[in-house]
């Protein structure tokens, strides 16, 4: 698999691993998947979201919600919902609290949604829970997967509180992933 970037409209390829992925293509035979900008509405956290798909026909169809925060002050931590129409109802997927990490430098964080069915959309919601129990949720983010679809990934990379938000959107073209923000 191949990974290519844009510099000033070229496309070139990308063979360092561990650089910025910003407005890239990963090329598994036609799978193609683009990025654009997209800013989001401030809040106490302001998460940078994009999604990607990595074709796998055998596999079921699964849905990997991940998210980096920057800081935690006062989290104690996270619930991941999903409902299948923007206004809800959404479910709580979690049993438990996920819990936070480390309140000076944050954590990376992942929930497997495995209930996925191709072809459904799926409205995705992340909630960070403070000690005191006051509770904000972000998104909601949608995700469509279609019937060729091995397995998609929604990957949520949060900044600190006060930091400006902006997300970048990869969409796949080919092989049926839809993914888009809705709400505020």
């Amino acid at each position: 698999m191949n990974k290519w970037r844009t510099t000033n409209d070229e496309w070139v390829n990308g063979q360092r691993a561990n650089e910025q992925m910003t407005n890239f293509i990963l090329h598994p035979s036609s799978l193609i998947l683009y990025s654009s900008p997209f800013i989001f509405h401030p809040s106490s956290f302001v998460f940078c979201l994009f999604a990607f798909l990595i074709a796998c026909a055998p596999a079921p169809a699964r849905i990997v919600v991940q998210w980096t925060t920057a800081t935690e002050i006062n989290t104690a931590g996270f619930n991941v919902y999903r409902a299948e129409r923007a206004e809800g109802p959404y479910a709580k997927l979690n049993a438990q609290l996920i819990p936070a990490s480390d309140a000076l430098i944050g954590g990376k964080y992942q929930y497997a949604d495995t209930t996925v069915v191709a072809g459904r959309t799926y409205y995705y919601q992340l909630e960070d829970v403070e000690y005191g129990g006051a509770t904000a949720r972000h998104g909601p983010i949608i995700i469509t997967a279609s019937g060729a679809l091995g397995f998609g990934e929604l990957v949520l990379v949060g900044a600190g509180a006060l930091m400006i938000g902006a997300a970048v959107w990869l969409a796949q073209r080919r092989a049926g992933l839809r993914a888009s923000r809705s709400g505020k």
